[in-house]
């Protein structure tokens, strides 16, 4: 019928419209009850049986209807998280395809790139089908889409800029955690899921590293502008420095090198293929050695590691860069499974 194609605040004006004319017809005729004639009182009683009967339809259409979108909202939500799940499972496969290109010939590398294809034609599959469910959970889908930009954005800058003006990295993960908050439950466990993905994939990461020479180097940087408390000057290769968990005004919760004195004096690149941010890192590189890394300033117990490697000050980007070798074994159990298989 035309009335089922009518948007849904045009069926509750005429849903209003109808409980007006009941109000009005009942008064009347309770008004006329004692001059009214048999032909007026039938004619009341017909009037108010048909709009009672239009009134009962449209409120169980009004009804049917919202109880269909409610059921095609969880099942939209459901159907994202599966799509979701797809595009995780994508992204892995094509970070471990693009493994194979390296020091490969050229029939591996043909053929890497026609499965790479294929997999970005999975890709484009993913994103119409998360297109298809925007009439419905178009919010959600959009909620999800800003938490992924200021996730890359806060994991690929040092500085964080966030409407051309400084943020703090503590602004940033505040208004993430809002948006989780305002997601159904399902599709915020999901975003977390993430989270817990990606610091799995960061182990499997460091654990690759190490198992290519079973010892682990690190990568470091000083910052003339990171506000670091102590500069490289006194350092020098084969010196050992404390292993922990520190702060720069833009890295909350990264790894950092410190001194004798206990000053910081580097912080620790990210050395995972997946694009965790430092604090992520951090948590991986804990679990993969098996240890809080708290600083002995803070009475932690850090780890120790050797100066295997220090650059000159680049002057242009006011960075100074230096390479460490881990000292301790890791102890996640990956390590021990693939030498099992070995």
């Amino acid at each position: 019928m035309i009335l089922n194609k009518l948007p849904r605040w045009q069926k509750g004006l005429i849903l209003l419209i109808i409980v007006i004319f009941v109000i009005i017809f009942v008064t009347l005729q309770v008004n006329t009850a004692t001059t009214a004639t048999k032909i007026e009182t039938t004619l009341f009683n017909t009037l108010q049986f048909i709009f009672s009967i239009l009134f009962a339809w449209l409120l169980s259409a009004f009804i049917g209807e919202s109880q269909f979108i409610e059921s095609q909202r969880k099942f939209a939500i459901g159907a994202f998280r599966r799509i979701k799940e797809i595009e995780r499972a994508i992204n892995r496969t094509q970070k471990y395809v693009s493994y194979l290109e390296h020091d490969a010939d050229e029939l591996v590398k043909s053929k890497v790139t026609a499965v790479k294809g294929g997999l970005d034609a999975m890709q484009d599959t993913v994103r119409s089908s998360i297109a298809d469910w925007s009439d419905i959970i178009g919010d959600e889908i959009q909620i999800s889409n800003e938490i992924n930009k200021l996730k890359k954005l806060r994991d690929n800058s040092d500085d964080i800029i966030l409407n051309n003006e400084p943020a703090k990295l503590e602004d940033v993960n505040e208004k993430i955690i809002q948006l989780i908050e305002s997601l159904p439950t399902e599709i915020a466990s999901d975003i977390e899921f993430e989270d817990d993905t990606i610091i799995l994939e960061s182990i499997e990461s460091l654990a690759e590293q190490w198992m290519e020479d079973e010892q682990l180097v690190l990568d470091a940087f000083y910052d003339y502008n990171g506000k670091f408390t102590s500069d490289l000057t006194q350092l020098k290769i084969g010196d050992r420095l404390e292993l922990a968990r520190g702060m720069t005004e833009s890295r909350m919760g990264a790894l950092m090198l410190f001194n004798d004195d206990n000053k910081q004096i580097a912080v620790v690149m990210n050395h995972c293929t997946n694009d965790c941010n430092y604090e992520t890192f951090a948590k991986a590189f804990e679990e993969f050695y098996g240890k809080k890394l708290i600083p002995s300033i803070l009475n932690g117990n850090p780890m120790t590691v050797e100066v295997i490697e220090i650059d000159e000050f680049d002057h242009e980007s006011q960075r100074q860069n230096l390479s460490v070798l881990v000292e301790q074994q890791p102890k996640h159990h990956c390590v021990f499974e693939v030498m099992d298989d070995e």
